[in-house]
C-alpha cells in the first residue's frame, strides 16, 4: 500500500497571481523532493489578427524564455530555487492536463479564483476544467476572501 503523501511528482499551475503563489507553497510541502516541483504556465494562444490596425503575433521562443525567467525568478524569491519551471501555449485545461500526463505528476495543486455568477459564466474555472480532465489527482485550492 503507497502512501498519501509525500508525492513524488506536484504541479501547481501558475498565472502569476498571488494565490497561485500560495499554492506553490501547498505543493511544495506535498513534495518528496524540491526538484520535482513542477510550475507551469500557460499562456493562451491569441491568433495572430489585425486588430485596429496592430498585428498580434503568436508567442515566440524569446517571450516563452522571459516567461520561465520569470517564474524561476518569482520561485528564488519565495525559496523554492529547485523547481522545475515550463511553459506551454494553448488552451490553459488542457496543456495543465497534458502537462501532468507528461511529467507523471501524481498531484495537481491549482488555485481557484474564486469567480462567481456572469464571470464564471463568460471565463469559466480553469480548475474546474482541470478537475474534470486530469488523469492524477487534483487539489484546488479555495480562496479565503
Amino acid at each position: 500500500m503507497s502512501s498519501w503523501f509525500p508525492k513524488k511528482t506536484v504541479l501547481v499551475p501558475i498565472d502569476f497571481s498571488a494565490p497561485a503563489f500560495d499554492a506553490v507553497s501547498v505543493g511544495n510541502s506535498l513534495v518528496a523532493d524540491p526538484a520535482n516541483l513542477h510550475l507551469l504556465h500557460v499562456k493562451a494562444e491569441h491568433i495572430p489578427i489585425a486588430f485596429e490596425g496592430v498585428w498580434v503575433p503568436p508567442a515566440d521562443d524569446n517571450e516563452i524564455e522571459e516567461i520561465k525567467n520569470a517564474i524561476r525568478k518569482k520561485a528564488d524569491q519565495l525559496g523554492f530555487k529547485d523547481a522545475v519551471a515550463a511553459v506551454r501555449v494553448g488552451s490553459p485545461a488542457e496543456e495543465i492536463c497534458a502537462y501532468a500526463k507528461e511529467i507523471g505528476a501524481q498531484i495537481i495543486v491549482i488555485p481557484s479564483h474564486g469567480r462567481t455568477g456572469l464571470a464564471h459564466l463568460l471565463i469559466g474555472s480553469v480548475a474546474e476544467r482541470v478537475a474534470r480532465q486530469a488523469t492524477c489527482p487534483v487539489l484546488i485550492l479555495r480562496r479565503n476572501d
